[in-house]
C-alpha cells in the first residue's frame, strides 16, 4: 500500500509540475556550462574586460539559481495542496451542471437584477 502510495503522489507531482522539472533540470544542466564556458574565456581575454565577463558570468549564475530555488518553491507549493481524485471532480461537475440545466429558463445577469426589482 505505501509504495502504491508513494508512485501515485510521485505520478501526480510529476503531471501537475511538468513543467516546472524540466526548466529545474535545464538550469541544473545549464550550472556547469555556464563555469565552464566563462572560465575558458576569462583565461583568453584581456586584463581590462575579464571584470565585465566575470560580472556577467555571476549574473548569469545567480539567475539559474533563481530559476532553480523558484521551481523548487513552486513544486512544493504543489506538493503541499491536497489533491483529489478524478472522479471527485467529475462528480461536483455533474451535479452542477444537472442543477444548471434543471432550470426552465436560464437567465442573464441583467435579467435577475430586473427581476429582483420588479419583485420588490
Amino acid at each position: 500500500m505505501f509504495r502504491f502510495a508513494k508512485y501515485y503522489l510521485l505520478v501526480n507531482l510529476y503531471t501537475k509540475a511538468k513543467r516546472n522539472l524540466f526548466a529545474m533540470l535545464t538550469a541544473i544542466v545549464l550550472l556547469p556550462v555556464v563555469v565552464y564556458l566563462s572560465s575558458d574565456l576569462l583565461q583568453t581575454l584581456a586584463p581590462e574586460s575579464r571584470t565585465a565577463v566575470l560580472a556577467v558570468k555571476w549574473m548569469l549564475l545567480l539567475g539559474l539559481m533563481a530559476v532553480i530555488g523558484f521551481n523548487i518553491r513552486q513544486m512544493m507549493r504543489i506538493v503541499g495542496t491536497s489533491f483529489s481524485l478524478k472522479g471527485e471532480t467529475v462528480q461536483e461537475q455533474d451535479t452542477r451542471k444537472e442543477t444548471i440545466l434543471a432550470k426552465e429558463k436560464l437567465q442573464s445577469r441583467s435579467e435577475l437584477i430586473l427581476q429582483k426589482y420588479r419583485e420588490q
